[in-house]
């Protein structure tokens, strides 16, 4: 009788493989949804949108309105992974953490950037759930650290957010959160030159910070130098919290053979 149970996993597994293999060779679609300027055409919007693009590791970059209204669950769920950051306010901070808390619950992969980790202003941070439900990596109000800084140590080589990172250059502002600390369960993956938190992710797999501030220097002197990696690194992390449907594939077929021992 086992050897039936162990033929229907065998079986499933190979149904489910390939269509998940399939799932994830097409590329994903990820979202901006940012308080970056108080009009979506700003180059503060477009200049990451670009950029993320040119990675060549998304099938769209679409730029979602959190200006002038907030979101919805349904409305993310379109979206593979969506990044944040903040500049201007959001229309709610506090209902838009809540909807990305949700959007996490779902599956979505979230990350988040400089100001949205660092600023003290408020409806400039996610608020709401996101601070509560203990979805945060950086904790967030810590105030902001300025002044030329490059990639300094990377505490985990060879992990996936790093991949083709080799170089970055903040520029003359290089935003970063002033605190070094994690949330607990937290991971750092990568420093500035000054010990500051470049990259760390969450205990949630769903959960990536950036402490930059994602627009370059083709915006505004100051920002980072687009001639070094910040593309490939904001690129990385939106794939990274992206969860593989051959994973899933393979957990469930896992789960066939499980339940049978």
């Amino acid at each position: 009788m086992k050897y039936r149970f162990l033929l229907v996993a065998l079986v499933l597994g190979a149904c489910l493989l390939p269509a998940a293999e399939q799932a994830w060779a097409q590329k994903p679609d990820v979202a901006i949804v940012a308080a970056a300027s108080s009009t979506l055409t700003d180059p503060r919007f477009t200049d990451p949108q670009a950029k993320l693009l040119g990675t060549g590791q998304f099938n769209s970059v679409t730029i979602v309105d959190c200006i002038t209204k907030t979101p919805t669950l349904a409305e993310l769920l379109a979206y593979d992974a969506v990044i944040t950051w903040s500049n201007t306010n959001y229309f709610s901070g506090e209902a838009l953490g809540n909807v990305l808390a949700d959007y996490v619950d779902a599956g979505g992969g979230v990350v988040v950037a400089v100001y949205a980790n660092s600023t003290t202003t408020a409806n400039r941070y996610l608020a709401g759930r996101w601070i509560t439900g203990g979805y945060e990596v950086i904790p967030s109000r810590s105030g902001t650290t300025t002044g030329q800084q490059f990639l300094g140590t990377i505490l985990v080589p060879g992990h996936p957010i790093m991949q083709g990172v080799n170089t970055f250059d903040g520029g003359t502002s290089s935003a970063r959160p002033t605190t070094v600390d994690v949330t607990a369960g937290s991971t750092k993956i990568a420093q500035w030159t000054d010990g500051k938190t470049l990259v760390a992710v969450g205990a949630n797999p769903h959960r990536v910070d950036l402490g930059m501030y994602p627009p370059s220097n083709a915006v505004s002197s100051g920002f980072w130098n687009q001639t070094t990696d910040g593309a490939i690194l904001m690129a990385n992390a939106l794939t990274y919290s992206i969860p593989e449907p051959a994973t899933l594939a393979l957990l469930g077929l896992g789960l066939v053979l499980a339940r049978r021992r």
